[in-house]
């Protein structure tokens, strides 16, 4: 599961903090991403702000964004103004505070991986960039990393898939870490610009197509959209006995429609398999959803009241007021191909 905001405030409050700036990660920054004359730079998951900071002493003027109100406040108290500093949920919020004009640059360190919907989210950022700007994305290498802490990284299948969508991608080492430069348009796997669609809650009832990896969508074949889970959830859909996934409908959530494929990859072991959405249906709250959808089939080995009580520790009151929606199976199969590239 992904980690809430509390969880977040608290890992700061406890002094926990990601790997420092690199010289490696210095470096590409100026050789790749130098500063135009006005140029402005837009840092997701900012924390406690060093790179944010480094953008500044490049020559950015720089807007810092994170969920955490503890982080911002050290980020704060150590920098002071140097950075804008803004408390927003980069999947959900609306982006109102952000630059009006967009970006040339827009950093995510150690934030991809932890991202309910990465497509969606980067195809948004990608709307955000000025002519000629760039998405850069820092992450440690799923093989680099111990596997209880493989929700923090982006296997070789994840990275490529990271780079399809782009017109000129580059990808560069930075002593371990793999350092993602996205520039061009930001499309679809059609082809076509990825189109803005109005957030709504829904429910998804589809098919789960087997183990292996999901290869890229063809003109013709359901949009692909990628969630994570953790490995019991994943193991409860690929067995049939999960047939209901809840989300809340963030706007990558809620681009889901009919027809579409959702790709669930498991967050240990790096498999995925994809179900066919069947139907769409909003829900204002979570005991809506429990009291027209069936509980066990959301979590067969919980009870409804355990089901409502983890639901609500993952998706704060804020989150739960998006609207949730859940996801289904038949017996239809899809089949299997390579992680979406």
């Amino acid at each position: 599961m992904f980690p809430t905001q509390d969880e977040w405030d608290q890992s700061y409050a406890d002094g926990r903090r990601f790997s420092p700036l690199g010289d490696r990660e210095r470096s590409l920054l100026a050789a790749h991403v130098p500063p135009p004359v006005g140029g402005r730079a837009l840092d997701i998951g900012c924390g406690v702000g060093e790179l944010a900071v480094h953008l500044s002493t490049m020559g950015y003027a720089v807007d810092a964004v994170d969920w955490s109100a503890t982080a911002l406040a050290e980020a704060t108290a150590q920098h002071g103004t140097a950075v804008r500093w803004l408390r927003l949920d980069i999947e959900s919020d609306e982006g109102t505070p952000l630059d009006a004009d967009g970006y040339d640059l827009i950093t995510l360190r150690f934030v991809v991986p932890l991202l309910h919907s990465r497509d969606r989210t980067l195809r948004a950022l990608g709307r955000r960039l000025r002519p000629g700007g760039a998405v850069v994305v820092i992450t440690p290498r799923a093989a680099d990393i111990p596997a209880e802490r493989r929700r923090v990284a982006l296997d070789e299948g994840e990275l490529a898939q990271l780079q399809t969508e782009w017109a000129s991608p580059a990808l560069h080492d930075a002593d371990g870490l793999a350092f993602v430069i996205l520039r061009g348009p930001c499309r679809t796997r059609t082809g076509t610009t990825a189109p803005q669609r109005r957030p709504e809650a829904a429910g998804a009832q589809g098919t789960p197509s087997g183990s292996g990896s999901v290869g890229p969508t063809a003109p013709g074949s359901p949009r692909q959209h990628h969630f994570s889970l953790l490995a019991p959830y994943y193991r409860q859909v690929e067995s049939g006995r999960k047939t209901v996934e809840v989300r809340v409908a963030t706007p990558g959530k809620a681009a889901v429609e009919a027809g579409d494929a959702i790709v669930f990859h498991d967050r240990d072991s790096g498999r995925a398999l994809d179900i066919v959405v069947k139907r769409a249906t909003p829900y204002t709250s979570f005991e809506e959803l429990l009291d027209a959808e069936e509980p066990a089939c959301i979590d067969p080995d919980a009870s409804r009241e355990e089901l409502l009580s983890k639901l609500r520790s993952i998706y704060p009151p804020d989150k739960e007021a998006l609207g949730p929606w859940p996801s289904s199976s038949t017996t239809a199969r899809r089949s299997p191909a390579a992680p979406c590239r």
